[in-house]
């Protein structure tokens, strides 16, 4: 299987095969499976390695200003009576919403 975002191959997944880690029990499927398992991790941690490299570093800013010195300010949040009757968005589109319209629509659509 191929992955791809926005037209953009990403990788092949290959489907994980599970096997014994015994060595008593391992057959040469669990070692084959086992192999290209551990060669698929490496590739990943790899690349997750060599991306770190990509990442801009850490810029420490400067203290401009001491905060602490500030008085908190209280600021009232409550909403005003009128606001609370007004009909929202939601209100429209449950308004228009038609249940049988959408259920024949479904049925249709089978």
């Amino acid at each position: 299987m191929y992955l791809y975002q926005n037209d953009v191959y990403l990788c092949k997944c290959y489907k994980i095969v599970p096997y014994n880690s015994s060595k008593a029990e391992r057959t040469e499927a669990d070692e084959e499976s086992m192999t290209n398992q551990s060669k698929e991790v490496a590739k990943f941690d790899k690349f997750i390695k060599d991306g770190k490299e990509w990442l801009p570093k850490v810029k420490i800013i400067e203290k401009t200003k001491d905060y602490n010195m500030l008085e908190p300010e209280t600021v009232d949040v409550t909403p005003d009576s009128s606001s609370c009757n007004k009909p929202t968005p939601i209100d429209k589109l449950l308004d228009d919403y038609d249940p049988e319209y959408y259920a024949q629509l479904a049925i249709e659509q089978m």
